[in-house]
């Protein structure tokens, strides 16, 4: 049984409906919280650790740390046995100055150590609960082992008196629990919430979306005392600012890095100065900023903009010249030379790729190279793209970020092209422009090439080559990322499809209704050749109004099914290209390509 009467102290006021400790400012119609119990460890009194929430229900405090306790006459459950094995031995102690009811259960609110390493000092026959997915956390450390895992809701019964474990979805870790006493309108969460009270430096690698979610998770709950795991007890109403705080910050940033700004550019300018009286504001911001950015940032650049709505622009990569010419994806301005001087030497591919991360305005490089087959062109694109890692195409502070990203065409869309496209996807690319697409089902085909099989593609989960280094990721994490957006919201891969045939004009509505198209193209260079007839004079005519009719029919499908649209633009054109509702262009390397980023860039405020 309970061994002492609970002794209410009034001097425990309310503060702005808070209770004490909450710096809040008052608010007069939300009405006060129920007040916490406490004692000074006097013969009647509780421990001096433990602090009363309700009938049944206390919060035991060391060193910060604050662990639920639930007792009854006939059992008693705990959470968190505190971080050392010191503390955990008072916590026992303080168990046995309130009741002689066995301590059934223990339950790790989540698997950090300097909540649960003290599990030891509870009695053998105690059992030890945590969620499932803090297993693998758990393997190899010094925390008491568990006994049991949970799903995402269970209930168990403390002499009558129901607790339920609720898993709301990945919030400060992936297993952190909310403990609810209904009947006492009790809930418990530790580290995830707090009264106002900024989250622990960068968030410790957490998804601040994710976070949030989970924090709804708890606002739907009905309850009326907020326990958090460090500070002081507090209400409902302290889950939505905490809302509120992390949806604010999200905004912030992400509105300076659509502007452009590095991660230190925002934490040296941005304030929230609503939260600047929350604990830890002037401590811990500027790396809550860190962690936010972190997440924000997308690996691949054009996915992100795209996402964003933005318009994006992208250049050829850089080649060697051939025969003494410039162009698309040669190197514009660099006419042939005098006869009579040597041949000056090919720049090599390091001089290449050094040369294409050196250009910074671009969201992206492209290469064509591969249209006609990879046997040829594979070694020298295989060479570049090796060189790319080399020249720092990947960033990886706070995350890995891909400053620009390889997108590449594959070979027509024969039979077996799957193979050559996974080749392409091993060396590191983050999209593929398929050409000459003619049919739904000539691009599903395709499409299920870019996607492990473990996602319902055809990829082999274990050919992986060079990619997962050139991305900056591990085996595993390249696999969680390398998935087609937008089938996956998540993934990183994009595909580009070309409409420039009669066939893939006549069936462009139902190419363009296959879900995973990231952008679709009219192939404008294919197109002029199909609308071109000869003279009696030998010379090439097009047809102006079929082929810009053409054209229009591709941007029709774009916008009818909302796919991204592109354009191989010039400085002359892209700005009607703009008005017109395409949004996506690759221009040719060297002065003309960009001045047509600059104009483009320009006009779409970027």
């Amino acid at each position: 049984m309970i061994k002492q009467t609970i002794v209410v102290l009034a001097s425990l006021a309310v503060a702005g409906g808070a209770l004490v400790g909450c710096n809040s400012a008052a608010d007069p119609e939300a009405g006060a919280a129920p007040a916490a119990e406490a004692a000074t460890g006097a013969s009647g009194e509780l421990p001096s650790e433990v602090e009363r929430l309700a009938e049944n229900v206390y919060l035991f405090t060391n060193s910060s740390h604050r662990s639920l306790l639930v007792v009854t006459d006939e059992a008693v459950l705990a959470t968190d046995p505190q971080g050392s094995q010191a503390n955990a031995e008072r916590f026992v102690e303080a168990i046995r100055e309130m009741t002689d009811a066995p301590i059934g259960h223990v339950v790790y609110s989540h698997h950090h150590g300097d909540h649960i390493l003290g599990g030891a000092a509870f009695p053998a026959d105690t059992e030890f609960i945590a969620h499932r997915n803090a297993e693998p956390h758990l393997a190899g450390s010094e925390a008491r082992p568990v006994d049991r895992y949970v799903g995402d809701n269970e209930t168990i019964d403390v002499g009558g008196l129901q607790v339920r474990l609720i898993y709301p979805g990945p919030s400060e870790t992936d297993n952190s629990l909310i403990i609810l006493v209904p009947e006492r309108r009790v809930a418990f969460m530790v580290d995830a919430v707090a009264v106002r009270t900024l989250p622990w430096r960068t968030m410790d690698g957490a998804d601040p979306r994710d976070w949030i979610a989970a924090l709804e998770r708890l606002d739907e709950l009905d309850f009326d005392i907020l326990a958090p795991g460090h500070g002081p007890t507090g209400r409902k109403s302290d889950v939505r600012e905490n809302i509120d705080y992390l949806q604010a910050l999200i905004a912030a940033v992400q509105e300076r890095i659509d502007r452009g700004q590095t991660l230190e550019e925002i934490q040296n300018t941005l304030e929230l100065p609503e939260y600047a009286d929350w604990v830890r504001y002037d401590e811990h911001f500027k790396e809550n900023i860190q962690g936010v950015y972190r997440e924000l940032g997308r690996l691949n650049p054009v996915i992100d903009l795209l996402a964003q709505g933005k318009p994006v622009f992208g250049v050829y990569a850089p080649r060697p010249p051939r025969r003494g010419r410039g162009g698309r994806g040669g190197r514009d301005g660099r006419v042939g030379q005098d006869p009579a001087a040597p041949p000056a030497p090919a720049p090599s591919a390091s001089d290449l790729a050094t040369e294409a991360i050196g250009y910074e305005a671009t969201d992206f490089l492209f290469d064509g190279s591969m249209e006609g087959g990879l046997e040829r062109a594979l070694p020298a694109f295989s060479a570049f793209a090796a060189a790319w890692e080399e020249a720092g195409a990947v960033t990886s502070d706070p995350s890995p970020r891909l400053s620009h990203p390889l997108i590449v065409k594959s070979p027509e869309l024969a039979p077996g092209v799957g193979a050559d496209i996974q080749l392409q996807l091993n060396l590191g690319v983050s999209g593929i422009m398929f050409p000459k697409v003619e049919s739904a089902a000539q691009l599903t085909e395709a499409l299920a090439a870019m996607r492990f099989r473990s996602n319902g593609g055809t990829r082999p989960d274990d050919e992986l080559g060079a990619a997962p280094v050139r991305w900056g990721l591990s085996e595993e994490e390249y696999r969680e990322k390398a998935d087609l957006w937008p089938l996956n919201p998540e993934g990183e891969l994009i595909n580009w499809t070309i409409i420039e045939s009669h066939e893939g004009l006549a069936k462009v509505r139902e190419i363009a209704a296959v879900p995973g198209i990231g952008v679709l193209w009219p192939g404008a260079g294919t197109l002029r050749g199909l609308f071109s007839t000869t003279d009696a004079d030998g010379q090439r005519v097009l047809d102006q109004e079929a082929w810009e009719a053409a054209i229009q029919q591709v941007l029709a499908a774009c916008l009818e099914f909302d796919i991204a649209c592109g354009f191989p633009a010039r400085a002359d054109d892209i700005e009607m290209r703009m008005q017109q509702g395409f949004t996506v262009f690759v221009m040719s390397w060297g002065d003309a390509g960009f001045r047509t980023v600059e104009i483009g860039r320009q006009l779409g405020n970027r």
